[in-house]
């Protein structure tokens, strides 16, 4: 629709009043934008109602923060005073911690009557003037941490009303007077930890109706008054760990009736008073750790019977009567290791359904009597290494039906009788190393058939049986190094099919019978170091398909023939070192595909192969060091492309023109060497020039020189072919065969000599054809070429 002409004027004008106002509103903005940014110091971030200038050097308060400021951080800078803060009236979170703030005077947070939250932490103060809070009518959480502050004024806090978390830990407080937290009723939690407080006058804690945690651990306080927590009728948890405390007298805690956790830990208590926990019916955590507590009174828990939690390490405990615990009844965890404990007697924990985990590790213990445990229907884990223990009882562990970890080790046990382990069907770990072990009964593991790992590490077993084992059909872990077993006879691990954990070095193994581990198809860790072994028969590893890390080092292993390892596909770490390795069979790591990690140093390795490694792409680390390695052919390392780490320091290396290749490589990669230089032994005139001082000017090095080259020859069939190459060059060439341009398969009728004769014995009608002769070395190479003609075979002679 067409508008007539005067309303199209009128709307045009209106349209350009319009664009006229947008543009003043516009420019109206940017200035305003530009202004708020003049007004943020270089090195801060203002944004919002947040302006921050942390960690900026600043040694006062900026200027001209912006009044509608709510949160303000200057942390970590070189403030001294605390000044210009009190046009910031919407301030609600004031960081000023580390800093260099001496002292809180009189008026310095005026007028932030809306604050909520101030950090003061990590500064100098040790003066805070009477009055310095009075107008933070809304602060809820103080930080006054890491300071200097010397004693709490009764004023001090005047005007917090609101006041809900106050942390004063970190100072030099040595006393809390009366009335220092008397303003402080909606106070919650209060930290005076790691100070050097050592009195607390009574009364002090009166007024803090609400607190329900409140930390006084690391001072120096010697008592603990009757009236000292009067008042404190909501409180949750207490910390008095790390204190001098040597007596919990009767009624300490009586008004504590909302106490859960309460922490004495650390202290020098050797009495706690008849009836000292009574009112604490609500506790669920007691932690009376490290300290001089002998005996435990029959009382001494009465009443706690919410409390799961129970800690008694490291006492002088001799003596536990049964009854002791006989009120826990809710008890979880109970630790009573590092005591001095000699025997558990039948119904000391006769009374607690629910205990799931009990140490007792590192006493004395000698004796358990039968039926100690009997009531423990829930109890997961039993810790009981470390002690004295000579004998296991067929019904020391009756009842435990429930139990998951069993530790044995470090006693003085000697044999395990079949039955003492027939009633823990749901045992998962089981430690018996450390002990004297010599006689092991064959079923004692078989109605264990949910363990997953089973350790018997140094004892003094000496042969494993066939049947040793049976039952254990889900067991992962089985740890027998450092005993004395000699040999392993077949069909030892075959009742082991989940087995991926086997060590059997430290012991003097010096026969493993073909077939042993035959059923270990899961087994991925077999360490084998540290024994008596000679040799590696060739079916030896048959069956362990899935085997990635295998120790074999300190035995006495001569030489490494191939086809050692030809079923470990899955190997990636192999560890040979320190034997007495003189020769490794070419082709020996051929199947090794997936191998990252090969340890072959401290033998007696004179010579490498130019095709020991071929095949190992994978391989990362290579450790070739304190062997007697002279020579090594230019291309030994070739065909590891992923090496990262190589170890051939410590041999008598011989610098010619066969090592000038690995030098330049080593140069283009010296990140490979680690931290070793590598110098040369021989000759005599080059001792102990480093490998990266070498250069091509050392030698006269020359490409290969074909001095003998193969001559046409015509014979018979059944007749024997010989042809001759012979070659000279610095380094000395290597010759291959090949006949019509095809590599030559050497085999009983195809040989080729030590001096590069080629030998057909018997020679047939397809023997006939073009051979060559190639010669070559890093610097070149040659060939020649010679037809053999066989009974009238077509080829011209040449």
């Amino acid at each position: 629709m067409t508008l007539p002409m005067h309303q199209d004027a009128a709307a045009a004008s209106v349209f350009r009043r319009t664009m006229m106002l947008l543009l003043l509103l516009l420019m109206f903005s940017l200035s305003s934008f530009q202004s708020v940014t003049a007004e943020c110091p270089g090195g801060c971030t203002c944004y919002d109602e947040v302006f921050a200038c942390h960690d900026q050097e600043l040694d006062r308060i900026p200027d001209r923060i912006p009044p509608a400021t709510k949160e303000l951080d200057l942390s970590y800078n070189e403030i001294r005073d605390i000044e210009s803060l009190t046009h910031l009236t919407e301030l609600e979170t004031l960081l000023l911690s580390n800093n260099n703030i001496s002292e809180v005077k009189n008026g310095a947070f005026a007028n932030l009557s809306k604050l909520q939250t101030l950090f003061l932490s990590v500064n100098k103060i040790d003066n805070i003037d009477i009055g310095a809070f009075n107008n933070l009518t809304s602060l809820k959480v103080l930080h006054l941490d890491y300071n200097n502050i010397h004693k709490i004024d009764s004023e001090m806090f005047k005007g917090l009303t609101k006041l809900n978390r106050l942390y004063l830990s970190n100072n030099n407080i040595s006393e809390v007077k009366n009335g220092a937290f008397a303003n402080l009723s909606e106070l919650q939690a209060l930290f005076l930890s790691e100070n050097i407080i050592d009195n607390i006058e009574t009364g002090v804690f009166n007024n803090l109706t609400r607190l329900k945690e409140l930390h006084l651990d690391y001072n120096n306080i010697h008592k603990l008054d009757l009236e000292m927590f009067k008042g404190l009728k909501k409180l949750d948890k207490l910390y008095l760990s790390n204190n001098n405390i040597y007596k919990v007298k009767n009624s300490t805690f009586s008004n504590l009736s909302k106490l859960q956790t309460l922490y004495l830990d650390n202290n020098k208590i050797e009495n706690i008073e008849t009836g000292a926990f009574n009112n604490l019916t609500s506790l669920k955590v007691l932690n009376l750790d490290y300290n001089k507590i002998h005996k435990l009174d029959l009382e001494m828990f009465k009443g706690l019977r919410k409390i799961y939690k129970l800690f008694l390490n490291h006492n002088m405990i001799k003596n536990i009567p049964p009854g002791t615990f006989d009120s826990l009844t809710s008890l979880s965890f109970l630790i009573l290791s590092n005591n001095n404990i000699s025997e558990m007697k039948n119904g000391v924990f006769s009374n607690l359904p629910k205990l799931q985990i009990l140490f007792l590790h590192r006493n004395e213990i000698e004796n358990i009597e039968t039926g100690a445990f009997n009531n423990l229907t829930s109890l997961k884990e039993l810790q009981l290494d470390y002690n004295n223990i000579h004998k296991l009882d067929l019904e020391m562990f009756k009842g435990l039906t429930k139990l998951n970890r069993l530790y044995l080790s470090n006693n003085n046990i000697s044999e395990l009788k079949n039955g003492v382990f027939s009633n823990l069907p749901k045992l998962q770990i089981l430690f018996l190393h450390s002990n004297k072990i010599d006689n092991i009964e064959i079923g004692i593991f078989n109605n264990l058939t949910s363990l997953d790992s089973l350790s018997l590490h140094d004892n003094n077993i000496h042969k494993l049986d066939s049947e040793m084992f049976k039952g254990l059909t889900k067991l992962n872990r089985l740890i027998l190094s450092n005993n004395n077993i000699s040999e392993m006879k077949n069909g030892v691990f075959s009742n082991l099919p989940k087995l991926q954990i086997l060590s059997l070095s430290g012991n003097k193994i010096d026969n493993i019978e073909i077939g042993v581990f035959n059923n270990s198809t899961d087994l991925e860790e077999l360490h084998l170091d540290y024994n008596n072994i000679h040799k590696l028969d060739l079916e030896m590893f048959k069956g362990l398909t899935n085997l990635s890390t295998l120790y074999l080092s300190n035995n006495n292993i001569s030489e490494v023939k191939n086809g050692a390892f030809a079923n470990l596909s899955k190997l990636q770490a192999l560890f040979l070192s320190e034997n007495i390795i003189d020769n490794i069979e070419t082709g020996v790591f051929n199947n090794l595909t997936r191998l990252e990690e090969l340890h072959l140093d401290y033998n007696n390795i004179h010579k490498l192969d130019l095709e020991m490694f071929k095949g190992l792409t994978n391989l990362n680390i290579l450790f070739l060091d304190h062997n007697m390695i002279r020579n090594i052919p230019p291309g030994t390392f070739d065909s590891l492309t992923s090496l990262s780490l190589l170890q051939i320091d410590h041999n008598p290396l011989t610098c010619d023109c066969n090592i000038l290749l690995l030098v330049n490589v080593l140069k283009e990669r010296s990140d490979v060497l680690g931290d070793y230089d590598l110098s040369c032994n021989f000759p005599v005139e080059m001792r102990e020039i480093s490998l990266e001082e070498i250069t091509e000017n050392n030698f006269n090095c020359t490409s290969p020189d074909v001095i003998v080259v193969p001559e046409n020859k015509t014979l018979s069939v059944g007749e024997q072919l010989q042809l001759s190459c012979k070659a000279v060059g610095d380094p000395e060439p290597s010759i291959t065969w090949a006949k019509d341009d095809i590599d030559l398969e050497l085999g009983k009728r195809v040989q080729v000599f030590q001096n590069n004769t080629l030998i057909i014995s018997k020679v047939e009608r397809t023997d006939g054809g073009k051979y060559k002769c190639v010669a070559s070395n890093y610097l070149g190479r040659k060939s020649f070429e010679a037809m053999v003609n066989v009974n009238g075979f077509g080829g011209k002679r040449l």
